[in-house]
């Protein structure tokens, strides 16, 4: 259940990314100088799932905070209704190499959510980045039923007698994306 839960945030906030290339933007870079300046997409996923989802899950991070707008994220607030969460929030980035999403509910659930050619090496950002929260993340089991066209990687670290958990999350849908969710759990 919890697992089908998770995934069902990150499926809402792909589907939210991929609202962009439904409508007929498919190029991921505008050419600006702005593009020129952005770190690779791999690296500012990484930078976003574990230097700004845990301030966000603290509720020390706004979606109009001004870390995203140094990041590219513009301030067009995309919302979806979650059947657990309630609403889900999302703001989103183009980059050169692809686009990426940043949101979810305070203090419940963070995600980050990208697609576009980089896919593979976004994820290995992903899982090679983990320290960059300060916590010791181990693996675990990821609860729950094995769900069609996903993969998913479930890891915990404790936090004040609670853990964090993080997964990640490879969707082949329509738009196939790459998904980082932090998300507060009971031992």
């Amino acid at each position: 259940m919890t697992q089908r839960r998770h995934l069902a945030a990150a499926v809402i906030a792909a589907t939210m990314l991929s609202s962009a290339a439904q409508a007929g933007d498919t190029s991921f870079p505008t050419g600006d100088a702005a593009d020129a300046a952005k770190p690779p997409i791999a690296e500012a996923a990484s930078d976003l799932a574990y230097k700004l989802c845990p301030r966000f899950l603290a509720g020390q991070v706004k979606l109009a905070a001004p870390e995203l707008g140094e990041r590219g994220f513009g301030p067009q607030v995309e919302t979806a209704d979650h059947p657990r969460f309630g609403p889900i929030s999302i703001v989103t980035a183009h980059y050169p190499d692809g686009r990426l999403a940043f949101g979810g509910a305070s203090g419940t659930v963070c995600m980050v959510v990208a697609d576009g050619p980089q896919r593979d090496a976004i994820l290995a950002g992903l899982r090679a980045n983990m320290a960059l929260t300060g916590l010791a993340f181990e693996p675990t089991d990821s609860p729950g039923m094995p769900v069609r066209n996903s993969k998913i990687a479930t890891f915990k670290a404790p936090v004040d007698g609670k853990f964090l958990y993080l997964q990640l999350l490879e969707i082949d849908n329509a738009n196939p994306t790459v998904s980082a969710l932090l998300y507060n759990g009971q031992p």
